[in-house]
C-alpha cells in the first residue's frame, strides 16, 4: 500500500524528546535553554546556576550540556576538534537521559583540561567519553592513541528523575552539589585561558552528595614548561603593575616587586617603570 501524507518514521525526534526531558529537569536548578538543532555544534543545552531567593533567584555560573539517550555514546569528532575544545570557555556536562524512567544523569568533564594541557598536538580528531572511573575506584586521566582520545567521566555527579523534583530538601542538596562542580570547573577555564596551567578536580565522589555530606579525593596537577614559565612571568609582571599602581612606588610591597622584576630582567612598560620607581634609561 502506498504511504499517504503525514507518515513519519516511528523514531522521529526521539533525541529531541531526550533534550526536552533534560531541559525540564535541569531548569529546576536555574534557567536552561535548548540550542536550535540547526545551530547544534556539540552542545544541546545552555544552562545557568541559580540561587533561590524568595520567589526569584540570583543567577551565576553558566554551563553547557550535551544530551544522549539510550546507548548512544558521548563523542566529539572533527578535523579541528582540539581548536574548538581549546576555544570553548564554560563548564561542560554530559547528560544521559532515560526517557522511560524520566531520569537524567549528569557527568562532569573537568579532565578535558588535563587532556588539553598534557597534549601539545592538535592532531586529535576524536574524543570518546566513558561513563566510569577507568580505574577501580579512582578517575583515570585521559589517554590518547593516534588521533583518538579517551576521557573517563566517572559516575554521575547528579542523578534525578522528574518525579523527585517536588522533594525540596533533596533538590536543594543537588543544587548545592551542581553549583560546587560548576564553580570549580569555571575556575579551571579561567586559569587555563589566563595561561595558568593549574587545574583542580576530584578523583572520586558520591553521586548526589555535596562536599559537606561526602568525602572526595581531589587532584591538582601543575603543568610546566619554558613556555608556561614565560607566560607566568608575564602574568606576574602584569599583576605586580596593578599592585604598584594601587600601592604607590614608595610602599614596601612595591619596592620588593620592583627588585623582583629587575632581578629577573622582566620587560616592563615605561608607564609601569614609573609605578615601580624604576629609573628610565
Amino acid at each position: 500500500m502506498a504511504l499517504s501524507g503525514g507518515y513519519i518514521a516511528n523514531n522521529f525526534r526521539q533525541g529531541f524528546r531526550a533534550e526536552y526531558l533534560a531541559k525540564y529537569i535541569i531548569s529546576e536548578f536555574g534557567p536552561c535553554e535548548r540550542i536550535n538543532p540547526e545551530n547544534d555544534y556539540g552542545l544541546d543545552l545552555i544552562a545557568t546556576i541559580m540561587e533561590k531567593a524568595g520567589s526569584g533567584g540570583f543567577v551565576s555560573s553558566m554551563y553547557g550540556v550535551q544530551v544522549k539517550s539510550g546507548k548512544a555514546g558521548f563523542h566529539y569528532s572533527g578535523e579541528r576538534l582540539m581548536d574548538w575544545i581549546k576555544a570553548y570557555n564554560i563548564p561542560l556536562l554530559m547528560c544521559r537521559a532515560d526517557r522511560g524512567e524520566g531520569r537524567i544523569r549528569l557527568y562532569s568533564t573537568w579532565t578535558l583540561h588535563h587532556l588539553i594541557l598534557q597534549t601539545a598536538s592538535t592532531n586529535i580528531k576524536q574524543i570518546h567519553f566513558v561513563e566510569e572511573y577507568g580505574d577501580k575506584s579512582t578517575l583515570h586521566m585521559p589517554e590518547t592513541k593516534g588521533d583518538t582520545a579517551t576521557l573517563w567521566l566517572g559516575p554521575p555527579i547528579i542523578e534525578i528523575s522528574a518525579l523527585e523534583l517536588h522533594k525540596t530538601p533533596h533538590v536543594e542538596e543537588l543544587r548545592k552539589t551542581l553549583a560546587e562542580w560548576i564553580t570549580f570547573d569555571a575556575m579551571n577555564y579561567f586559569r587555563r585561558k589566563a595561561d595558568i596551567p593549574i587545574i583542580f578536580g576530584y578523583l572520586n565522589w558520591e553521586t548526589n552528595k555535596s562536599l559537606d555530606k561526602s568525602q572526595r579525593t581531589y587532584y591538582q596537577p601543575y603543568f610546566y614548561s619554558w613556555g608556561h614559565t614565560n607566560n607566568a612571568i608575564k602574568l606576574i609582571q602584569e599583576c605586580a603593575t596593578l599592585i604598584a599602581l594601587n600601592q604607590g612606588k614608595d610602599s614596601e610591597i612595591t619596592k620588593h616587586l620592583s627588585e623582583f622584576v629587575q632581578k629577573l630582567g622582566v620587560e616592563v612598560p615605561d608607564f609601569a617603570k614609573d609605578a615601580f620607581g624604576i629609573a628610565k634609561p
